[in-house]
């Protein structure tokens, strides 16, 4: 007879088999706890609760002999890792967290992660009461289809760049992860406080603030809200301040809604351009309802080949950049470079006041202007190009330098802005 010997230590191998023997509990029993709940939720009888659990455990013995076969095929060890992991992903891994402070992680020895929460590929997790603060790259970074994270009175702060300059980011969101935040705060973070990305993510928020993104590195954005690539955001009574570069952008197909939003001070980046409140560009749509843009550089709201609507809001106080890119200041911007493209805007119930180029300003779009009152602006309405709004006789436009300049020629720009790199899904 040979003799086979191994180099793991007996301790590590009783400590395996220990794992084996609580899953292959855990597999059995892991469906009892959730039988009220699913009876409640479905309205199931008790017959069909026990019919429930019998094909459970029916699925659970029959694959015990298909994975017995499947092991001396190709190996004990291999099927045995495989199915611990497929017993994690199937059932899922939910956390709670509650009155806690997850600070200061640090990357790893060659300059990567120091994450502080990361929620992959189907984990459910809740927060309450956390602050998770100077971490690095990313203070919450969570994708995949089913992951779910609920933060309830949360901090992310002050997550910082990697030691190459870059990220320090305080949350991601993508590949279909679903993110509901509640009375939390996104602050000092850097290049960008909430990024979304990709269909099917999507984020909820409501009495939030993000503030003070800063640049990581010089020529980078220090954005408040980044979405993108189809991305589904909704914010009501969110406050997004002192942000640089843009304050909210959307791009690429993603979605935003936002109600009784405030973005105010944003910033330019280092080399002076910059500063705009929002910026919505190729085939994204935001709607804005309720919001106040406030002390912007640039522009106050910005659309660029994209769709979407702004009402009963105030667009006040913009000024140009301090590169001053091609003479920009206006309260609202709409652009489609191209009239043929057909992007529409609707812009109904807003004030523009105090905004040193124009108040309103429609370049080769169309759409509708109605209800509007514009004043105190260099210019009140500006139109121009092939594709006109609607602008109907409730507009009051009074009082600003020049009232109305249809048929000009003002400058305005037709390249969209590059996308950022996505974070690594490892």
């Amino acid at each position: 007879m040979t003799e086979t010997s191994s180099s793991v230590p007996p301790k590590r191998l009783l400590g395996v088999l220990f794992l084996g023997t609580l899953l292959a509990a855990l597999d059995i029993a892991v469906v009892g706890p959730a039988l009220p709940a699913l009876r409640e939720a479905f309205g199931l009888s008790e017959r069909a609760v026990a019919w429930t659990f019998t094909a459970f455990v029916l699925a659970n013995l029959t694959g015990l002999p298909v994975m017995a076969a499947l092991a001396d095929r190709v190996g004990r060890k291999r099927v045995y890792l495989f199915d611990i992991g497929l017993f994690a992903v199937g059932t899922g891994t939910t956390v709670l967290a509650k009155e806690t402070i997850i600070a200061r992680t640090q990357p790893l020895v060659h300059g990567k992660y120091g994450y502080g929460i990361l929620a992959p590929d189907g984990v459910s997790i809740t927060l309450e009461r956390v602050a998770i603060t100077d971490n690095h790259y990313i203070g919450l970074f969570t994708f995949g289809t089913g992951t779910t994270v609920l933060a309830k009175e949360v901090l992310f702060a002050r997550t910082q760049p990697l030691p190459d300059g870059q990220w320090g980011w305080g949350i991601s969101v993508q590949s279909s992860a679903l993110l509901s935040l509640e009375r939390a705060a996104i602050t000092d973070n850097y290049d960008i406080g909430l990024f979304a990305s990709e269909l099917g993510t999507t984020v909820n928020a409501a009495d939030v603030i993000i503030a003070r993104t800063r640049q990581d590195t010089p020529g980078s954005a220090g954005r408040g809200i980044n979405a993108q690539s189809s991305a589904q955001l909704t914010f009501e009574r969110t406050a997004v301040t002192d942000n640089h570069d843009i304050g909210l952008f959307a791009a690429a197909g993603a979605t935003v809604t936002a109600t009784e939003m405030m973005i105010a001070r944003t910033q330019p980046v280092d080399d002076g351009s910059g500063g705009r409140g929002a910026y919505v560009q190729n085939g994204a749509q935001l709607t804005l309802e309720g919001a106040a843009i406030l002390d912007s550089h640039e522009a106050g709201v910005m659309f660029l080949a994209a769709d979407g609507s702004v009402t009963n809001s105030l667009l006040a106080n913009t000024s140009s950049s301090p590169a001053n890119i091609l003479g920009l200041a206006d309260g609202l911007l709409a652009t489609a470079a191209d009239s043929s493209l057909g992007f529409v805007l609707t812009v109904s119930g807003v004030i523009a006041r105090g905004n040193a180029r124009a108040g309103v300003f429609f370049d080769n779009a169309g759409g509708a202007i109605k209800g509007c009152v514009s004043t105190d602006n260099g210019i009140g309405l500006v139109v121009q190009g092939e594709a006109r709004p609607d602008v109907e006789q409730s507009n009051v436009i009074e009082s600003n330098n020049e009232n109305l300049l249809s048929d000009g020629d003002l400058a305005v720009p037709d390249t969209p802005i590059e996308l950022p790199d996505l974070p690594e899904l490892d």
